[in-house]
């Protein structure tokens, strides 16, 4: 059997394996684990070497070959051959079309209308008339109770929303897709925007709450969404610790001799 998984030279594979054994506790089909799991699975996923065509895929084969009950996590060639086999079942999935639901610290101009990046396509700030989005707030209620209990703020105000259509195999490749390429886009908007900034001397001095560098952030939660608006899998992801106290960028939309200039170009930081 060809594997599309190698293990990495330098890594102990047999250490590392032994390890996530002893975080590792096996009842019936399920498995639960210890804090010490946190640190040993990254490790492990580094570990593996997976083709260009398991792409992000790889950390999920791995994680599910940790997560099966059946396997003893003694032998290594043994835990190729189990990550293999989750990835064949995975791609034997037929693709389905998603739309993710981001929102990103930013107030102005619509920078473009639609970007594709891969298999993405990025649109940015649909009206709020349009049929989908207002299908995809209002589906999002369904998760009211969820976000409430762990205290993940849910005004989206003064954020621009973006909308990820995609194929994917299940929601997780989907959330993992999108999450990719909005990184990238909030890359190349960060890069212009701190491109005129220096270093804040005075940063390490307690004089400030401390705050995220990028202008461009993501927003409380996000979540993935069928193409009727309809939530995907009642599941978001969010960041822990989300604050908005400092500036979020703001671009004005200039004129002259009028025409309107490239709001790229007139870019400023809001205070």
């Amino acid at each position: 059997m060809t594997l599309n998984f190698q293990w990495e030279s330098g890594f102990d594979r047999n250490f590392l394996l032994k390890n996530l054994a002893n975080c590792r506790t096996v009842k019936g089909t399920t498995c639960s684990f210890n804090i010490n799991y946190r640190f040993w699975l990254p490790v492990l996923i580094s570990a593996i070497r997976a083709d260009k065509i398991v792409g992000s895929l790889k950390a999920r084969c791995v994680n599910n070959a940790v997560h099966d009950p059946t396997l003893i996590l003694t032998n290594a060639d043994g835990f190729l051959a189990r990550c293999q086999q989750g990835f064949d079942t995975i791609t034997k999935a037929k693709k389905q079309k998603y739309v993710v639901l981001f929102n990103i610290t930013y107030t102005g101009p619509k920078l473009f209308i639609r970007i594709s990046d891969g298999g993405c396509r990025i649109f940015w700030q649909p009206q709020a008339s349009n049929r989908f989005l207002k299908r995809a707030l209002a589906a999002r209620e369904k998760l009211s109770h969820i976000l409430a209990a762990r205290k993940v703020p849910t005004n989206i105000d003064g954020l621009t929303t973006l909308l990820v259509h995609l194929e994917a195999i299940d929601v997780p490749e989907a959330y993992d897709q999108a999450a990719n390429s909005v990184d990238r886009l909030r890359g190349l908007l960060n890069l212009i925007v701190n491109a005129n900034r220096g270093p804040n001397p005075f940063a390490g001095l307690g004089l400030s709450t401390p705050h995220a560098v990028n202008s461009f952030r993501l927003g409380p939660y996000r979540t993935v969404h069928r193409t009727d608006g309809e939530l995907a899998a009642e599941q978001f992801w969010y960041e822990p610790r989300w604050s908005h106290e400092g500036g979020s960028v703001k671009f004005f939309r200039h004129t002259r001799n009028n025409k309107i200039t490239h709001p790229q170009m007139v870019g400023q930081i809001a205070t």
